[in-house]
């Protein structure tokens, strides 16, 4: 699914979501990651494709969760020297990273909150901020939203499993299923287990220990978050029963999908995911190549008549299964041992802050989805260039960023 230009455009947001994180926190740490990157870049060498064998040795692009990140953390603070430019300047922003007073998370925080989370009309967890009247602004922005953060393997309300069947009227099918559950099925129906429900919402909540939120509100969204899953859980088929229907009596084409199922709005959804064209193409020639495969009807169902209604709480769950997807279920479950040890404390912080705007989190999915942002991101390209040109007045230097190597960059991906 990832083409070589998204893997170049990753590693640069890697990079830049790093220095993003200094320039956010205090611009004496800027300059200073400046004068000690500098120096030890090579004048001659191509920054992109710097970048590029970055992406490629360290694999990025099959990264899956915050582990492999600590992994890459410590791995570039034992490095020494580093073996690449990218590496250096990662390295020296962690360096900083680890010096700085974590004062200034708020402030990160609210940066997130007014760039990414105004579509779902704000962050309720945020210090000294609730919950605003209006969630989703835009049902076309939101479900294209949704597939995009699919795309990335963040999966608030559907996974997309894609194989081939053996049958002469359909051949390509993309199964559309229900998302996982947080916690399985029996500890958020069975009344006996609610205990243990409310240890894992306990377990939630102290993993934002270190996220400098306001704990009523964040309270209150676990709190609908579990109340969701609990709605989720009631509609979803157990997995025998679902995976016995996955067969080709569900089948649907787009058209016909939006039709049986109109509040949600599968275009745009399939359009973020990555594969409306191929749909729409199969409908066009009435060959059906691609088709859709929906093994849980009553979820879709359900799912259906939540986003058909204006109900504000139900724009709250549904707002938080999404939130607590994009930045809850790889963040706040983090290895425990880390964060609790005195001696690792700013280590922890530190890691925890810079997962937070990491670019498989936040910074990457807002960069991607956000439409119509002064023409920025149309294709990998325009995104290409606002990255180096970012990246370059960070730097606050243009030596090596000229707009002969930014041609050069272009023209690799």
């Amino acid at each position: 699914m990832f083409s070589k230009s998204v893997v170049t455009a990753f590693a640069l947001l890697t990079a830049l979501a790093f220095l993003d994180l200094i320039c956010w926190a205090d611009d004496s740490a800027l300059v200073e990651v400046a004068k000690t990157s500098l120096p030890s870049m090579e004048s001659r060498q191509d920054p992109c494709q710097d970048f590029y064998a970055f992406a490629c040795s360290r694999n990025i692009k099959w990264w899956d969760g915050v582990h492999p990140m600590f992994k890459l953390f410590n791995e570039l603070a034992d490095e020494n020297p580093a073996k690449s430019m990218t590496e250096n300047m990662l390295k020296r922003a962690w360096h900083i990273c680890m010096q700085e007073n974590s004062s200034n998370a708020t402030k990160i925080w609210a940066k997130i909150s007014t760039k990414f989370f105004d579509q779902f009309g704000g962050m309720p967890a945020l210090v000294g901020q609730g919950w605003q009247q209006s969630t989703v602004k835009s049902s076309q922005t939101f479900w294209r939203m949704i597939g995009k953060l699919l795309s990335e393997t963040i999966d608030p309300f559907f996974i997309i499993d894609a194989f081939t069947v053996d049958d002469p009227n359909v051949r390509n099918v993309f199964c559309v299923k229900p998302p996982k559950l947080l916690v399985s099925r029996q500890l958020l129906l069975k009344h006996e287990l609610q205990h243990m429900v409310e240890e894992s919402k306990v377990r939630m909540l102290q993993g934002f220990s270190g996220a400098y939120l306001d704990k009523q509100y964040l309270k209150r969204s676990i709190d609908d978050v579990f109340e969701f899953q609990r709605r989720l859980a009631q509609q979803i088929l157990p997995d025998v029963e679902r995976n016995i229907n996955i067969n080709i009596n569900n089948t649907f084409t787009l058209n016909s999908l939006s039709n049986a199922f109109p509040s949600i709005n599968w275009t745009a959804f399939f359009d973020g995911f990555g594969i409306l064209e191929l749909l729409l193409e199969s409908e066009r020639k009435s060959n059906n190549s691609f088709s859709l495969i929906v093994p849980d009807l009553n979820y879709v169902g359900f799912l259906n008549t939540i986003f058909e209604g204006q109900h504000q709480q139900q724009q709250q769950w549904a707002t938080n299964q999404t939130v607590f997807n994009l930045i809850g279920t790889k963040i706040s479950f983090m290895d425990n041992e880390t964060r609790g040890r005195d001696s690792r404390a700013s280590l922890g912080n530190c890691l925890t802050q810079m997962i937070e705007v990491m670019p498989f989190a936040i910074g990457y999915s807002y960069v991607k989805i956000i439409e119509n942002r002064e023409d920025i991101i149309n294709d990998v390209k325009q995104l290409t260039t606002f990255i180096f040109e970012a990246f370059a007045e960070m730097l606050n230097s243009t030596s090596w960023a000229t707009a002969e190597t930014k041609r050069h960059a272009q023209a690799k991906l």
